[in-house]
């Protein structure tokens, strides 16, 4: 991994930047729509459960 950094870094100071930002934004939707889907499905289940 560290060389992988290493040549990109070489090669366009930018582009690591780019891919981490990229990488940290995907990660954080990620998660986000997990969450927002769990809480949709505790919101089902709860009106599942009143009915």
């Amino acid at each position: 991994m560290k060389s992988i950094l290493t040549i990109v870094n070489k090669d366009d100071p930018h582009k690591i930047h780019k891919l981490l930002a990229y990488e940290l934004s995907w990660i954080f939707n990620t998660v986000l729509s997990v969450e927002v889907l769990f809480r949709y499905d505790e919101e089902l289940t709860r009106r599942v459960m009143e009915n």
